[in-house]
């Protein structure tokens, strides 16, 4: 998945031979940054295909968890799905644009398309942190595969990429931006027409890949969510912690000896990372997937939201726990898990943490 109206936090996938540099990235605090696992605006945590790697012909299902943790309280948004892209020119989802001017242009006129490429969604304040609160579906083209390119293994592969927004208002285009160039043609606009921000407008993409050869490739699956070892979905755990009254340091509070308490959550995960028929180390071995985790937090603050779960070479991580240390606000806190495979599939899991 990819966001690309929002400079901070950028998602981007992790390839191979770079995912060791960026682990960590995601609790980086510098000076007028807040770090990428503290949740305090309008957020898409993720969005996850039914078929990472989908096949020609089939419906391909796609599932968006956003947050609107806004000072005011989660407002009623709407969520817009363009779909119908297929192998851009330089595998850049900026040439799109001219693939997608029927979409574009009902979206202006109001007039829903006939092959079901253009959705949108009114979702509640309520539905803000529930995952996978707004669907997609697509047909994918039945002949996806005749403008694909051969892989290095000599299999055909063709890209299908879906645009998503959400909007704490309502999505029109952009009068004079035309489909041709660089810049996005969508805005989003309040009910007297002025243009919102990025604190109530996020838009991005995700993009699945297509093998002639319908490798499998799925969702990582996950247990539950837990704080200190206790399910954050077990009505039964006591999941209360006490707020923490330390002055926070530049958007990164650090808990001393006299005040915070940290407490370790963690998202349960097997050693379930699949093989990858791509990756291959020195001796020509075929290596599995790499799989990471993101934390992220309405409240608090984490010492180190993204954590290895899987490397290729040295195998699974059995600690991948991160150390989160509760707000100074009381109240409830919902907390999530992104999980991430390097192909693409993406699994969540969330809970609940009382701060009082």
């Amino acid at each position: 998945m990819q966001l690309c109206a929002r400079l901070s936090p950028k998602w981007q996938p992790l390839l191979l031979a770079t995912a060791a540099l960026v682990l960590g990235s995601a609790s980086s605090c510098g000076a007028g940054f807040d770090p990428a696992s503290d949740v305090q605006s309008l957020r898409i945590l993720a969005v996850t295909a039914d078929q990472p790697y989908p096949t020609a012909g089939n419906t391909l299902t796609l599932n968006l968890t956003f947050s609107d943790s806004v000072a005011q309280g989660p407002r009623p948004v709407q969520v817009t799905w363009i779909a119908g892209c297929v192998n851009p020119q330089r595998g850049s989802y900026l040439a799109c644009y001219p693939q997608l001017i029927a979409q574009f242009g009902a979206l202006a006129s109001g007039q829903p398309l006939a092959d079901g490429s253009l959705k949108q969604q009114q979702l509640a304040p309520s539905e803000s942190g529930v995952i996978g609160a707004a669907t997609f579906q697509y047909n994918v083209p039945q002949n996806v595969l005749a403008s694909g390119k051969r892989n290095a293994a000599g299999v055909r592969v063709s890209t299908v990429v879906t645009f998503f927004a959400v909007c704490a208002g309502e999505l029109k285009p952009l009068s004079g931006a035309g489909a041709s160039n660089n810049a996005l043609p969508l805005g989003c606009f309040d009910v007297e027409g002025n243009r919102l921000g990025n604190d109530d407008f996020v838009f991005g993409y995700t993009q699945q890949f297509v093998f002639a050869d319908e490798r499998p490739n799925n969702n990582p699956p996950l247990g539950a969510l837990t704080l200190a070892g206790e399910s954050l979905t077990d009505a039964a755990a006591d999941n209360t912690v006490m707020r923490c009254t330390e002055v926070a340091d530049e958007g990164c509070a650090r808990p001393a000896a006299s005040g915070c308490t940290r407490f370790d959550v963690k998202v349960l995960v097997a050693d379930v990372a699949e093989i990858d028929p791509d990756a291959r180390d020195e001796q020509g071995n075929v290596l599995r997937e790499v799989l990471w985790v993101d934390y992220y937090a309405e409240g608090g603050n984490f010492d180190g939201a993204r954590q290895l779960i899987s490397d290729p070479i040295r195998g699974y991580t059995a600690d991948f726990s991160s150390a989160w240390t509760p707000p100074a606000e009381a109240g409830e806190v919902r907390l999530w898990a992104v999980v991430h495979d390097n192909r693409g599939g993406i699994s969540v899991a969330s809970g609940l943490v009382q701060v009082q």
